[in-house]
């Protein structure tokens, strides 16, 4: 009776706890209706891609909403991924009937790849929007939502949003399981930590994933997570790992899905899983069995072995050539262990000078903003205020410098044999290049005494200063984390 009680106690002690953190962790998430479709006026073009397989059921009702958008600029393309039933017949109907839907046939599937992954890849490629949105054919939207979605990512900057939707559950059952899943999923992925670039929490949702394009291109897109059923929340991986800023938004009135479609999905890709593992002959046993020794080995290089101890602790990288020997011979004990402190000083030398020049970058960000600010409050109208921007623009160029001749060698040499470090150092050199052409021309324009300072002023700068606290932000959350990981030691 005592241990019922004990055990009792302890999981009351757990719901609390729990039902506590998801309390307080939802409401920090932020919500779409918080967005003001009117006060929107920036609507660049967004391309919209849903990937649709058998949905003959719900695919003519999710199109129809998504063709009553109101927002200016977007085109609609939808994938037939192999479809047995009436779902091409429908799409080309719709597309005779609608210009802004195109239609893409997939006849069959290249070899290791899942259906929706290799759809909504091939729908990415087709796309020409400056944001990328993912659904789902069983969605249902509401025509404001896209325009809130837009002002909701250039509000906050955001290179990722993925949006909560209702779920239309027929059935009393099917309602605690949908309510215990998203409790679950809840705890899981955490999204109202999603935003915090400090946390490793990230979030993914196949109803609504929208995305800059720059962003998707920048991390493989579907093509790094050919074989992920999770490919919606492996994409938010993807973003979350590359340091680009992204959130979770609540949008229930404004996006709805069936969650009996969206289940039979989700069997149907996890099927495509067992059955692409059953073609390449690997069983549950193979998969399996290297786990207990895989866990042996680990055990043993990284904790029951000494000498791996201090070269973790160093190095950041077990001495595996070295793991074989627990005991070192006491001849040789004296030399090794004067080796191993000097080795560790040198080491500790050169992190400690990496740490500083991480430092001092960051110092510069927190100096660049701050004067941008001071400009962005009082404007250049006094001579103090002209005196801020001039030194803003010297304080940018030399920062500017410093990465060129101390982060980004160190950077190119490392991603000579790291593709997904080369497409990260490209794209943010490339994205460096517009910003600080725009940034000279802009200085260039307004430093001089005489400059006329008017409304066309306020909008360039507007421009500028979020341009550039977006580039140095991005740049803590991912190049000084790939400078630290790679820097040579």
């Amino acid at each position: 009776m005592t241990f019922l009680l004990v055990l009792a106690t302890a999981t009351l002690a757990i719901t609390a706890v729990t039902a506590v953190q998801l309390t307080l962790g939802a409401r920090r998430i932020r919500a779409l209706r918080e967005v003001d479709p009117a006060q929107v006026t920036d609507l660049p073009r967004v391309s919209i891609v849903v990937a649709a397989r058998n949905e003959e059921r719900n695919i003519r009702e999710a199109l129809q909403s998504l063709l009553s958008l109101d927002y200016p600029d977007y085109e609609l393309i939808v994938v037939d991924d192999r479809s047995e039933d009436g779902t091409g017949s429908i799409l080309d109907d719709m597309g005779a009937r609608f210009n802004r839907l195109r239609v893409v046939h997939v006849a069959s599937l290249p070899a290791g790849w899942l259906g929706k992954n290799h759809a909504l890849s091939a729908g990415s490629r087709q796309a020409t929007g400056k944001y990328l949105l993912f659904t789902d054919a069983d969605v249902v939207m509401e025509k404001t939502l896209l325009t809130r979605a837009v002002g909701f990512m250039q509000r906050y900057h955001l290179d990722h949003l993925a949006a909560t939707p209702s779920m239309r559950m027929p059935g009393v059952f099917l309602e605690m399981f949908g309510a215990s899943f998203v409790i679950f999923f809840s705890l899981f992925s955490r999204p109202w930590k999603a935003r915090d670039p400090r946390s490793r929490c990230h979030i993914g949702i196949g109803a609504f994933n929208m995305l800059r394009s720059s962003a998707y291109r920048l991390v493989g897109g579907h093509e790094a997570i050919r074989l992920r059923p999770d490919d919606d929340i492996k994409l938010g991986k993807l973003i979350k790992r590359a340091g680009l800023r992204q959130d979770a938004a609540l949008a229930p009135e404004y996006m709805s899905v069936e969650w009996y479609a969206t289940c039979r999905v989700k069997a149907k890709s996890i099927q495509g899983v067992w059955t692409t593992l059953t073609r390449l002959s690997i069983s549950p046993f193979q998969l399996a069995a290297p786990f207990p020794f895989v866990s042996l080995h680990l055990a043993y290089y990284y904790i029951a072995n000494p000498i791996n101890l201090i070269s973790i602790n160093f190095c950041r990288t077990p001495c595996a050539y070295i793991g074989t020997q627990t005991r070192i011979p006491s001849p040789c004990a004296a030399w090794w262990n004067k080796g191993m402190v000097q080795c560790a000083r040198q080491q500790k030398r050169e992190r400690w000078q990496m740490a500083r020049l991480i430092d001092e970058l960051k110092r510069d960000h927190v100096e660049i903003e701050a004067m941008l600010a001071k400009v962005r409050d009082n404007g250049i109208t006094n001579k103090e205020a002209h005196k801020i921007l001039i030194a803003a623009r010297v304080k940018l160029l030399a920062h500017l410098k410093k990465e060129d001749i101390q982060l980004y060698p160190v950077l190119n040499k490392a991603a000579v044999n790291d593709a997904t470090l080369k497409r990260s150092v490209e794209f943010y050199a490339k994205d460096m290049q517009e910003i600080t052409a725009d940034a000279v021309a802009f200085f260039d324009k307004y430093s001089p005494a005489d400059a006329t300072i008017d409304i066309e002023f306020a909008k360039a700068f507007g421009r500028l200063y979020s341009t550039i606290s977006r580039r140095l932000r991005s740049e803590e959350g991912s190049l000084y984390k790939a400078y630290e990981t790679v820097h040579p030691l």
